[in-house]
């Protein structure tokens, strides 16, 4: 939509300016990581059937469909537990062909411009639908919250990609989500002392927490980082010692003990601030869009605090008929118990 597009400009404007010399940084960053980001040839069960069946869909042409991505906590048996479910993203070159054939297109069309991803449900698992161009705008540094820098900047898998170009332009993505994702949880780092690696690291992973309304275990960060400890160590020690050479108000003290200290200058800091405060004010949207768009999304937020906080919560019919209503109310209960992140 020209609006959404405007709107997205708008706001772009007002945001972090790109880093001088960043780009070639970028470039060897995606030259890192393309090893550990190669199209996977060993897929579940579960895997495989939501891959058969969703490209085999007469109204989800192939050619609309550049990659599929899977990652969440089913990625690694150690962030899984048995109630978890498969999660995707369905990366797709266009809206408008993508949802032509569905009943309430425009609906998807007009949640997908502003508030990406859609979410939808298979079965078992649940899928994130997003444009390739919304993709690449949402995990820089001029994205309009954290929401895929968060989930980005973590370890997924590629499971399918259409051809080459795609597979290299989500691993660019993936990239873009690590780097800003680092830049972002500098500029907002508590304490000005140094700071050792790992605990930068877990700085790093919890941003996409901070900046958004979500019900997660309190061990969630520690459990994504054991998951895949060496790969983040590896890729975001190098991205801050690249960074801490490109950034003056970066420093880090090699030896004895690695060391970072990091003193950004004030409007870094509230950019950085304001990205945070949009991020929750348009994760609150997404609970009602939520709502009325994902099939049984009641259900599986019910799920997810009963699984997390060991709390059930009933709802009346009369309240999931108006349903658009009564979140609110739920979503107030939730933050008093402190359930909400």
């Amino acid at each position: 939509m020209a609006f959404a597009k405007w709107l997205r400009a708008f706001f772009s404007s007002r945001r972090t300016s790109e880093p001088e010399g960043i780009q070639g940084l970028l470039v060897a960053l995606k030259g890192r990581i393309a090893a550990d980001y190669p199209v996977e040839d060993k897929l579940a069960a579960e895997q495989q059937a939501f891959l058969h069946h969703f490209l085999s869909l007469p109204n989800k042409p192939d050619s609309a469909v550049l990659g599929v991505i899977f990652y969440g906590s089913c990625l690694n048996p150690t962030t899984a537990s048995k109630s978890s479910t498969p999660d995707y993203y369905v990366i797709v070159n266009n809206y408008n062909k993508f949802f032509e054939e569905r009943r309430r297109g425009w609906m998807d069309r007009f949640f997908a411009a502003f508030f990406p991803p859609n979410i939808y449900r298979f079965e078992g698992s649940k899928y994130c639908v997003i444009s390739l161009g919304d993709l690449k705008h949402e995990t820089w540094l001029r994205a309009l919250d954290l929401y895929h820098i968060g989930r980005f900047s973590k370890r997924v898998a590629i499971a399918w990609v259409k051809d080459a170009k795609s597979h290299q332009a989500i691993q660019e993505c993936i990239a873009q989500a690590m780097f800003a994702a680092t830049y972002y949880a500098l500029a907002l780092l508590p304490e000005k002392i140094g700071i050792i690696l790992q605990d930068v690291i877990h700085a790093i992973l919890h941003l996409s927490y901070r900046g958004d309304v979500r019900i997660e275990a309190m061990d969630k960060v520690e459990k994504i980082f054991n998951s895949e400890k060496d790969f983040y160590s590896r890729h975001y020690r190098w991205l801050l010692e690249s960074l801490a050479a490109k950034l003056p108000w970066v420093k880090i003290t090699p030896t004895p003990d690695w060391l970072l200290r990091a003193d950004p200058i004030a409007s870094v800091i509230r950019n950085a601030q304001w990205l945070l405060v949009r991020s929750r004010a348009r994760a609150f949207c997404r609970w009602p869009k939520n709502a009325l768009t994902v099939d049984k999304w009641v259900d599986y937020i019910l799920l997810k605090i009963e699984r997390t906080r060991g709390v059930r919560i009933t709802i009346s019919p009369h309240e999931r008929r108006f349903i658009l209503i009564y979140v609110w109310k739920y979503i107030w209960m939730l933050r008093k118990k402190n359930y909400l992140k």
